[in-house]
C-alpha cells in the first residue's frame, strides 16, 4: 500500500510540473502570435509521431539518466555535486585520448574507454570530495568551480595534442570498431540506452540494499546521529562523489561513442550535467524515477527543437525560455515539497 500511495504522489508531482510547463507553453506562444495547433503538431512529429521521434528521445535520455543518478546518488549522501558536467567531459575526454591514441584491438581497448571515462570523472569528482573533506571546501563552491576548468581542459586539449586535423579544433574521429553498436542505422539511437538502463536499477540496489547504500542514506538524511552511531559523513560524502564522478563520467564516454564519434569545442556546452540536477529533483532523487523524468526532459528537448523548423519558426531564444521554465518548475517543485515536508514531521 505504501508504494502505491508513493507511486501516485510521484505521478501526481510529475502531472503537476507538465501540466505548469504546457500551460506557460501556449501563454507565450501565443503572446507570440504562433498557431497552437501547428506548434502542437510539430511536438508530437519531434517526439512520438514516428520512430525518428522515438529514437531522438531515448537517446537523448542516455546522457541525462547517468549524469541524473550522478546527481541523485551524491545528493542522497548530503553531497551537493554541481559538477556533473565537468565530471562528463573529463571522463569523456579520458575515453576519446585512449580511442585516438592507443593502438590495440578493438576487444582490448574498447573496455579500457570506460574505464578511463570512469576515472576521469572520479578524478575530477574526487578533487571536490578531497577538499570538501580534508580542507572543509563546500563542494558546491568547488565543483562549480572545476566546471570552468574542465570547459577550459577540453578545449586546450581539442586544439594542442588531441587535434586530428590542424585549425579543426576537434579530434580525430574515434574509430567505427570502437563505436557502440546503432541500435538503427537511420537514426542516432546506440546501444548506450541500454548501459543507463541498467544503470537505474543498479544504482537503486546500491543505494537501498547495501551496507554501503544505507550508511549513504543515513548521513544524508541526519550527518549527526550518523556520526554517533559510527558512521564517517566525510567518508560517506567522499565516497559518493566518487561514485557519483564515475557515473558522469561514463555519460560522457557513452555519448561520444555513441552520437557524437568526437570530441570538439562544441561539447563543451552541451548542458547535460546541468540539466541532471533539475531531472535528480524532479525524481525526488529516486534512481528509477531518474528514467522517467530524463525521458520527459529528452522529450521536451525533441519536441521544442522540432518547433523551431518550418512552418512555425519559433525563435532559438523562445525555446529555450521554455525549457528553462522546465528545470524552474522542477527544481522549485522540489525545493517546496521538501520544505513543506520538513513542517509536517
Amino acid at each position: 500500500m505504501t508504494r502505491l500511495v508513493c507511486s501516485a504522489r510521484d505521478f501526481a508531482r510529475v502531472a503537476v510540473v507538465v501540466g505548469a510547463v504546457l500551460g506557460f507553453a501556449l501563454i507565450l506562444l501565443a503572446i507570440g502570435g504562433y498557431d497552437l495547433a501547428s506548434c502542437a503538431s510539430a511536438f508530437w512529429h519531434g517526439t512520438f509521431g514516428n520512430r525518428y521521434g522515438l529514437a531522438s528521445i531515448l537517446t537523448g535520455a542516455c546522457p541525462l539518466i547517468l549524469t541524473g543518478l550522478a546527481v541523485a546518488l551524491a545528493f542522497r549522501a548530503g553531497a551537493l555535486n554541481i559538477g556533473a558536467e565537468g565530471q562528463l567531459l573529463v571522463g569523456g575526454l579520458a575515453a576519446v585520448a585512449l580511442a585516438t591514441s592507443v593502438d590495440l584491438p578493438p576487444w582490448a581497448l574498447a573496455p579500457m574507454l570506460f574505464v578511463g571515462g570512469v576515472a576521469g570523472g572520479c578524478l575530477w569528482a574526487g578533487i571536490a570530495g578531497a577538499l570538501r573533506v580534508w580542507r572543509r571546501v563546500p563542494e558546491v563552491l568547488s565543483t562549480i568551480l572545476l566546471n570552468f576548468v574542465a570547459i577550459e581542459f577540453v578545449r586546450y586539449a581539442v586544439t594542442g595534442p588531441l587535434e586530428g586535423v590542424r585549425g579543426t579544433a576537434q579530434t580525430a574521429e574515434i574509430p567505427h570498431t570502437l563505436r557502440l553498436w546503432m541500435l538503427d542505422p537511420s537514426t542516432d539511437l546506440h546501444a548506450g540506452i541500454f548501459l543507463a538502463l541498467l544503470a537505474a536499477p543498479m544504482t537503486h540496489l546500491l543505494i537501498h540494499r547495501t551496507t554501503a547504500g544505507f550508511e549513504l542514506r543515513a548521513v544524508g538524511d541526519n550527518p549527526v546521529a550518523a556520526m554517533y552511531a559510527g558512521m564517517s559523513p566525510a567518508r560517506a560524502a567522499f565516497v559518493a562523489m566518487l561514485i557519483s564522478g564515475g557515473l558522469a563520467g561514463v555519460a560522457g564516454c557513452v555519448e561520444l561513442l555513441g552520437r557524437v564519434g568526437s570530441l570538439s569545442q562544441g561539447f563543451t556546452t552541451v548542458g547535460y550535467g546541468y540539466t541532471a540536477i533539475a531531472v535528480a529533483m524532479l525524481a525526488r532523487l529516486s534512481p528509477l524515477g531518474v528514467v522517467a523524468s530524463a525521458l520527459f526532459f529528452s522529450a521536451l528537448a525533441s519536441g521544442t527543437r522540432e518547433m523551431t523548423f518550418e512552418p512555425n519558426y519559433v525563435p532559438d531564444k523562445l525555446v529555450e525560455v521554455i525549457r528553462g521554465l522546465v528545470v524552474l518548475l522542477a527544481v522549485g517543485y522540489g525545493v517546496a515539497e521538501a520544505r513543506f515536508s520538513k513542517r509536517g514531521t
